[in-house]
């Protein structure tokens, strides 16, 4: 790769920019030393790496700033990405520019400038300071340690000072830095969960690593979308290197950044972004960021050489690795300490690799440099060659400590499968590590698995079928079963007759007889003749097939979410009423599967918009087109065509994309209501009505900051929540959140019912008539951003607030938090002296026990249903006065029916 001149570099950097906007100060030229030449033999990860090595000197100026990316807002500086990504460049060789960027940032003090003076930015940056000074010779080390001194004391100070008064502490990611540096070791079991935690929810099947997962609450990412960070995959690559995993930890630097699934390099001139959506696109913050190529850089250099920069009793640390499917790397012109050292690894044999490290002495280093290598320590002189012991990644290494072992295998098991761990012997460390990998091992295996089923177009062998309940009327002989089938797979595995018939014995041997047969995605629009032909192979096979849509790629973008469609312009309106004409012409019923909603603001929508919000203008838009558009084109196709509209679980923001749960609801003939697998609780559950707690939402309302989706964790406060678009007069007692404080329904509640308990939340409380609470059983919820801090409140509080909760009910309940109880009724008609049904539910990470006393009631010994199955037999129940005391394994739901006694 050509290396352009640096401001002709900058300006490709930053788009638009013409040459000399820069300002005199960006530097380079011929006499900058240059990074060392990094060679790993993927050749898409050496074209990033070099890549990488120009980008961070791109965006490094004379005077030491780091400028962190490249969109206008991104176009600051920043002491945490600057540290981040001279890191890097230190580490490949550039001391010079980390030499510049620290010196700055003592003179400046501060922590950045741009904003966000943040308390980890100057630890981030002591941190580098540290790794800077253990590459120095060792003269040049002392004379950079005096100088940075004063900043270092100055924030060192700092923390002391947050730390005593508020408690507050720093958990750095610095243990690969050095030994005893994290504040939290790779041994530590509290570190294990969270690896394991990250590997079950975030690691994507490429190897790349989500910044976070599905969030509907998200004003960036409503829809679920989890992006992933090239600097997250960079850091598990480092903590790979210190579990001894060195194919993971090359792994995710291959598969997960440099062959990104989707990302374009050659296209984005292999800029880094700073995440890209999980299709390889980059995301729209920003299209370069410059501690992604930094730490790129960083993981690369550490992996490469197994590099320890201050082992004990030696100058450096060794263990170079040769990665899968490389035949040799090397990095040549390698400063450290006053040496240049050139490594070169080789493969000696299949699963074996040797390492050759030649040195030159220059005028600041030692006489000689003492080397560990395996347990060893050797000297290596000027102009001399050794060899060291070298790893190749597709060989199982060792990690880098043993401690806590029982516990951390105990914690990876159970976080990944879910299921107790194989006893073990406890003094066996080793065993306990192999438990590990095998938990590991397991887990990629299944994920790859269905990952693999997926792009064979058989996602549904894959991944279990999507159970619902029908939103049709239940049909006589029970519960009804249904999932879908994509558009897509009807030009894919439902293209042929073999696949047609696999999918018929799928539903057979899974139970389903109802299938959702999909002919608009994302913008593709199956053909007739295949849909045709795919209804009928499953009417003849006795399932039931209805048709769907799910109208994401549809017409004219949304100016906000690509998925979304703008439903002010014609165009979208022609394509809507052409792909449900198509639809109803074929099916009887046709559901919408989610989507049906917009966050466009483009000048059409503005303009039709006229005076009215946000929320009032989508709703009425897409009730609009709902009725034209949708309905009447489905209906001038097929008279009687039944169209389902299915809504998202996005509750709280539905008003502000448009969907508008009463009118929509009062326009289409059905609503969808899905249950995720519960067959045989369904079951018990029909014909009962919940009791409990009222809890109301009323249509399109907007909750108080801080009580966006409360209801998502508020049924773990282990009160029975009833849902209800208004507080009904005849509610024992009721949840009043900012939801329904200022409903006409509520005062009307809280004024002819004064002696019934009441839970209000503090968002709540203000806009309540006054008055209200006086004289009545009332408790209030403070509730936090950070959920877990409600529902981690001692038992003696929760069992108090549930106490004033739960007396009109006759129940009463002591559990921790993150425990749901649910109450029903007696079923209609059953004269068998039914005396309801109930629920407890446990989302705790640990076995517990609940105490539940229903006045006059008790649970029935048979039909206990255990969900999953697997835990059936660690639940115990035993009787304590008038109590069922019940011992709930980790994440366990327990459900019975009730007897009167």
């Amino acid at each position: 790769m050509e290396v352009a001149a640096a401001a002709e570099v900058a300006v490709a950097v930053f788009p638009g920019a013409a040459p000399g906007e820069l300002g005199p100060e960006l530097a380079r030229g011929p006499e900058a030393p240059a990074a060392a030449a990094i060679r790993t033999g993927v050749a898409e990860l050496d074209d990033l790496l070099e890549a990488s090595a120009l980008a961070v000197e791109a965006n490094a100026f004379a005077s030491g700033v780091i400028v962190a990316g490249s969109d206008i807002w991104y176009k600051n500086a920043w002491i945490r990405d600057g540290t981040y990504a001279v890191l890097g460049a230190d580490l490949a060789g550039r001391r010079d520019l980390a030499e510049r960027f620290f010196r700055f940032w003592i003179r400046e003090g501060g922590f950045s400038w741009g904003g966000e003076n943040e308390a980890q930015q100057p630890a981030i940056a002591i941190l580098g300071m540290r790794v800077h000074a253990l590459l120095l010779p060792p003269e040049d080390a002392r004379g950079f340690l005096r100088e940075v001194y004063p900043y270092v004391k100055r924030y060192a100070d700092y923390y002391a000072g947050r730390v005593e008064k508020e408690g507050m502490i720093m958990l750095a990611r610095s243990e690969v830095f050095g030994r005893g540096l994290g504040a939290v070791q790779v041994d530590d079991p509290r570190f294990a969960a969270t690896q394991a935690w990250i590997r079950r929810v975030l690691l994507q099947p490429d190897r790349s690593i989500s910044r976070f997962d599905g969030d509907p609450a998200s004003p960036h990412y409503p829809g679920g979308e989890w992006p992933v960070w090239p600097i997250s995959s960079a850091w598990a690559a480092q903590v790979e290197l210190l579990r001894g995993r060195l194919d993971r930890a090359w792994e995710h630097l291959v598969s997960g950044v440099a062959r990104k699934r989707g990302a374009d390099h050659p296209g984005a001139l292999r800029q880094l972004p700073e995440q890209w959506r999980l299709d390889g696109r980059p995301v729209r913050t920003t299209r370069f960021l410059t501690w992604s190529h930094g730490e790129l850089l960083t993981s690369a250099v550490f992996l490469l050489l197994g590099l320890d920069p201050e082992p004990e009793g030696a100058d450096l640390g060794l263990r170079p690795s040769l990665p899968p499917g490389s035949s040799g790397t090397s990095i040549a012109g390698w400063p450290f300490r006053g040496w240049t050292l050139d490594v070169e690894v080789l493969r000696s044999a299949p699963g074996a690799a040797r390492a050759l490290v030649r040195g030159r002495r220059g005028p600041e280093g030692p006489e000689t440099l003492r080397i560990a290598a395996r347990g060893r320590v050797l000297e290596l002189s000027d102009g001399a060659r050794l060899e060291v012991a070298a790893r190749d990644a597709a060989a199982p290494g060792p990690p880098v400590r043993f401690g806590a072992s029982a516990e951390r295998s105990r914690l990876a098991w159970e976080i990944l499968l879910g299921e107790p761990p194989p006893a073990l012997d406890a003094a066996a460390p080793e065993a306990h590590e192999e438990l590990i990998r095998r938990a590991e091992d397991r887990f990629d295996a299944e994920r790859l698995r269905a990952e693999r089923a997926r792009r064979q177009a058989e996602l549904l062998a894959a991944l279990g079928p999507r159970a619902a309940t029908s939103a049709g009327p239940p049909p006589s002989e029970g519960l009804r079963v249904a999932t879908l089938f994509t558009a897509q797979e009807m030009r894919g595995a439902l293209a042929s007759q073999e696949g047609r018939d696999a999918a018929v014995a799928w539903c057979r041997r899974h139970g389903v007889d109802h299938a959702f047969v999909e002919s608009f995605r994302d913008g593709y629009q199956a053909e007739d003749a295949t849909l045709e032909v795919v209804r009928d192979r499953f009417a003849r096979a006795g399932i039931a097939a209805s048709g769907c849509i799910t109208p994401t790629g549809l017409g004219k973008p949304s100016t906000g979410w690509k998925p979304l469609s703008c439903y002010a312009s014609a165009q979208t309106q022609a394509r809507l009423r052409d792909v449900f004409a198509q639809a109803a012409r074929l099916f009887d019923e046709v559901m919408i599967d989610d989507f049906l909603c917009t966050d466009c603001a483009c000048e059409e929508c503005l303009l039709a918009r006229g005076e009215e919000g946000w929320p009032e203008y989508r709703m009425r838009l897409l009730r609009e087109v709902g009725a034209k558009d949708i309905l009447g084109a489905a209906r001038a196709a097929r008279p009687g065509v039944r169209v389902i509209v299915k809504y998202p679980q996005w509750y709280d923001g539905f008003h502000d994309r448009g969907y508008d749960a009463a009118g929509e609801t009062a326009l289409y003939p059905a609503i969808w209501v899905g249950l995720e697998g519960l067959r045989e609780l369904a079951r018990r559950l029909r014909g009962r009505a919940p009791i409990g707690v009222a809890a109301a939402k009323p249509p399109s309302s907007q909750p108080a900051k801080g009580e966006e989706y409360l209801f998502d964790h508020a049924g773990m406060l282990g009160l029975p929540l009833v849902p209800c678009v208004a507080i009904p007069g005849e509610a024992p007692a009721a949840l009043i959140t900012s939801h329904a404080a200022r409903a006409e329904a509520t005062a009307a509640w809280l004024r002819a019912a004064p002696g019934r308990p009441v839970l209000v939340t503090a968002a709540a409380e203000p806009h309540l008539p006054a008055g209200a609470l006086g004289g009545r059983p009332a408790a209030r919820l403070e509730w936090k951003s950070d959920a877990r801090e409600v529902m981690e409140q001692s038992r003696d509080v929760l069992d108090g607030m549930r106490g004033k909760l739960l007396a009109p009910l006759g129940v009463r309940l002591s559990a921790p938090g993150r425990v749901a109880l649910d109450l029903f009724g007696p079923a209609e008609g059953d004269p068998g002296g039914d005396a309801g049904f109930a629920a407890l539910e446990s989302f705790r990470d640990e076995a517990i026990e609940v105490l539940l006393e229903l006045a006059g009631r008790r649970a029935r010994d048979e039909g206990v249903i255990v969900l999953p199955p697997s835990r059936r037999p660690e639940v115990r129940r035993e009787r304590r006065g008038g109590a069922d005391a019940w011992t709930i394994p980790q994440r366990t739901l327990v459900a019975f029916r009730l007897e009167r006694g």
